[in-house]
C-alpha cells in the first residue's frame, strides 16, 4: 500500500479523492458535465455520497468522453461485450501508469501465497500483452517468483501434464476450471491455489482444497478496477482492498428488472449502514487515463471493518455474492454452483431455462476421465445425441468414453434431480446426461454452443417462476 506513514486511511483517501476529482473535472468531457455545480474540494469522504453515479451504460455510451488527456495517455483499450448494457460494448482505457500499479498490486497480493523462487502456474487469459494474465505474470516476476503463463484451459489432459513437469507451489485460475482439473488430476499437490475472474463458490473451494490438500485463496477484480481489486490473506476473513487505489462504497442495490413495488419503494443508491450488504460501488483514486467516479459494479457484497487476524486494520471486502442481474432470478448460477459442484461425480453443467422449465445437462466425471485417458486411442469416433430439451448433439468422443457415459446409473441422475428439486420445489426440472464434452483442444473445435468457457444460466423467453 502506498499510504504514507502517519497518515490515516481517511485523510489519505480524501486527499487522493479530491486530486482525482479535480483532475477528472478538468480533463474529461464527460465528468466536466457530470460534476458541474459540485463544490470542490470535498470537505469529508461522506460528501462523496452527494456525487452522481457512473454506470455501465455511461461507459458504453460515452466511454471515449471519459478519457483524460487524449489518446496520448492511453496504452491499452479493453472492449467488453455485454448484454448487461443493452448489448452495447464497453471500452475501458488504461495508461502505462495505470497498468504498472496493477502489476505492483499483484506483486504485493501474491506474497500471501508465494515467495521469491517459487514456481507458479497461471491458468488465466495470457494472449494479450497487457491483459490480466500477463499483468499477473509481470507482478510475479517483480516478486521474484517463476511464473508459467499457460492460459485458459481447453485441454485438461495437457494442463495436468504441464503441472506434472515440475513442482508448482501455486496455481492460479478460474474456479470452475481449477475444480475440474483437481477432479481429473488428483495427484497434483500445489501448496496454494488462487481463484479469480468468476464467482468463487464454497463448493469449489472445498473440493480443490480437499483433493489437492492445498490452501485456497480468492481474488475479486473487474476490468474496470484495472483487474486487481481485493485479495484474501491467510486469515481468510475477507479480501484486502487496494485502498490506495480504490475507494469502495456499499449502496442500496439497483436491481436490473425491479418489480413495480421495488421501483416505488427501493431507496436505490443510498449508502448502506456499516456491515450491510449491497451493491459494490468503486471510485478510483489514482487513475490516469479513465478515472471512474462512483461506478456501480452490479455486484453484491459488503465491507468488513475491524482488525484482521493478519494485523491489518484496513477495511476488507467480504465474499462477493455475484451479479445483481443474475441474483434477481431464483434459479441462478451461484445457487446451482453450491448445489452441484460439491458432488465429485459432476465436473461441470449447463443450465437452460425455457418456458418455465429448468433443464440441466451434466458433464459426468467418469466420462471425461475416460475421454482424457483415451486421447491416444485409435478407436473409431462415435457420436450420440444428447437427450435434452435443447436437442443439441453431443460432441465427438472416443467409443470408450461413450460407453462409460451410458453406464452411469439412472439412480445417479435421479439423485441429481432430487438435489435440484430440494431447492426449487415448484419448478419443472429435467436433468440429462451429456455426451462427454471434448477433453482436448483439437476436439474442442467441434464443441456445440452449450459448452463454452463463459458460464451462466441461459434464459430463453420470460420465465417468471424461475
Amino acid at each position: 500500500m502506498d499510504i504514507p506513514k502517519g497518515l490515516s486511511l481517511a485523510d489519505y483517501q480524501l486527499a487522493m479523492l479530491n486530486a482525482q476529482l479535480i483532475f477528472t473535472a478538468e480533463r474529461s468531457r464527460f465528468y466536466r458535465e457530470k460534476l458541474a455545480g459540485v463544490d470542490l474540494p470535498l470537505k469529508a469522504l461522506a460528501d462523496l455520497q452527494r456525487l452522481p453515479f457512473t454506470t455501465a451504460r455511461d461507459i458504453a455510451g460515452r466511454g471515449a468522453d471519459m478519457v483524460c488527456g487524449g489518446a496520448g495517455t492511453v496504452d491499452r483499450i479493453v472492449t467488453i461485450h455485454s448484454t448487461g448494457t443493452g448489448g452495447a460494448p464497453k471500452r475501458l482505457f488504461f495508461s502505462g501508469g495505470d497498468l504498472k500499479r496493477t502489476v505492483d498490486f499483484f506483486a504485493v497480493g501474491m506474497r500471501y501465497m508465494c515467495n521469491a523462487a517459487d514456481s507458479v502456474m497461471v491458468f488465466m487469459p495470457t494472449d494479450s500483452e497487457n491483459g490480466v494474465g500477463q499483468l499477473l505474470v509481470k507482478g510475479l516476476v517483480e516478486l521474484g517468483a517463476f511464473p508459467v503463463a499457460y492460459g485458459l484451459i481447453s485441454d485438461f489432459g495437457d494442463a495436468a501434464a504441464a503441472l506434472r513437469q515440475r513442482e508448482y507451489h501455486t496455481v492460479i485460475g478460474l474456479p470452475s476450471q481449477i475444480r475440474k482439473l483437481a477432479l481429473l488430476a488428483p495427484d497434483i499437490r500445489p501448496a496454494n491455489v488462487l481463484l479469480s475472474a468468476d464467482y468463487v463458490s464454497d463448493a469449489a473451494r472445498e473440493t480443490i482444497s480437499r483433493i489437492w490438500g492445498c490452501e485456497v485463496f480468492a481474488h475479486y477484480g473487474l476490468t474496470e478496477t484495472g483487474y486487481g481489486c481485493a485479495v484474501e490473506c491467510p486469515a481468510h476473513d475477507g479480501q484486502h482492498i487496494r485502498c490506495d487505489e480504490l475507494l469502495i462504497e456499499i449502496v442500496e442495490p439497483e436491481w436490473a428488472d425491479p418489480t413495480p413495488e421495488e421501483t416505488v419503494t427501493a431507496a436505490t443508491g443510498l449508502v448502506k449502514p456499516e456491515g450491510g450488504w449491497g451493491e459494490i460501488v468503486i471510485t478510483t483514486l489514482r487513475r490516469e487515463a479513465m478515472p471512474l467516479i462512483r461506478y456501480r459494479t452490479g455486484d453484491l457484497g459488503r465491507l468488513i471493518w475491524g482488525r484482521c487476524a493478519c494485523g491489518s486494520e484496513l477495511p476488507r471486502l467480504d465474499k462477493v455474492l455475484g451479479r445483481l442481474r443474475e441474483l434477481q432470478h431464483d434459479v441462478n448460477i451461484y445457487r446451482m454452483d453450491e448445489l452441484l459442484l460439491n458432488r465429485d461425480e459432476i465436473l461441470d453443467y449447463r443450465a437452460v431455462v425455457a418456458g418455465g422449465r429448468l433443464t440441466v445437462t451434466i458433464e459426468a466425471a467418469a466420462a471425461a476421465i475416460a475421454s482424457i485417458s483415451a486421447t491416444a486411442s485409435t478407436a473409431p469416433i462415435a457420436e450420440t445425441a444428447e437427450v435434452a430439451d435443447t436437442a443439441s448433439i453431443a460432441p465427438a468422443a472416443p467409443t470408450a468414453a461413450i460407453a462409460d457415459t451410458t453406464s452411469i446409473a439412472p439412480a445417479t441422475i435421479a439423485d441429481w434431480e432430487s438435489v435440484l428439486r430440494g431447492a426449487w420445489l415448484e419448478s419443472d426440472i429435467t436433468v440429462r446426461l451429456a455426451g462427454c464434452p471434448p477433453a482436448t483442444a483439437e476436439s474442442a473445435k467441434a464443441r456445440p454452443p452449450g459448452w463454452t468457457v463463459k458460464r451462466g444460466v441461459e434464459r430463453i423467453g420470460k420465465a417468471p417462476v424461475l
